[in-house]
C-alpha cells in the first residue's frame, strides 16, 4: 500500500519519513505512533484487521485524543459489526471533542452514535 501522494515504495517513504523525524527532532514515541498508523493501514489493505485494531488501540492507549486511530476504529468495528466497541470509541472521540469548535464534527458523530445504538437494539 503507498501512504504518500507520490506514490513512491514504501521503503523511500520510510527514509523520507526518518530524515523528517530527525531534522525536526521529533520525539521517539511520536514516531512509533506514526509507524503503527502506517502499518494499521497497510495491515487493512492486506484484510488483517485485528492486526490493525490491536495498532491503533495501542495508539490510543498512548494519545487518547488523536483523530486518525479514532477515526479507523469506528470503520473497523462496523466493518466487523463489534458496535459496543464502536460506541466506546465514538464516546472516546466526543468526550475529547467537548470544548471544540468544530460543531459539525460533533453533529456527525452523535448522529453515528444514536445510529450505533439502534444497531446494538436490534442486534439484541
Amino acid at each position: 500500500m503507498k501512504l504518500f501522494e507520490n506514490n513512491l515504495p514504501i521503503e523511500q517513504q520510510n527514509k523520507i519519513r526518518q530524515m523528517f523525524f530527525e531534522r525536526h527532532k521529533i520525539p521517539q514515541n511520536v514516531r512509533v505512533f506514526f509507524e503503527r498508523n502506517d502499518y494499521g493501514l497497510i495491515a487493512e489493505s492486506e484484510k488483517n484487521l485485528d492486526v490493525a485494531v490491536n495498532l491503533y488501540e495501542q495508539n490510543l492507549s498512548e494519545f487518547p485524543k488523536t483523530y486518525f486511530p479514532l477515526k479507523r476504529l469506528m470503520v473497523i468495528y462496523r466493518k466487523l459489526k463489534k458496535f459496543e466497541d464502536e460506541l466506546r470509541i465514538i464516546n472516546l472521540f466526543l468526550s475529547s471533542r467537548q470544548n471544540s469548535n468544530r460543531k459539525a464534527e460533533i453533529i456527525k458523530m452523535i448522529k453515528r452514535r444514536d445510529r450505533v445504538l439502534s444497531l446494538l437494539e436490534k442486534q439484541n
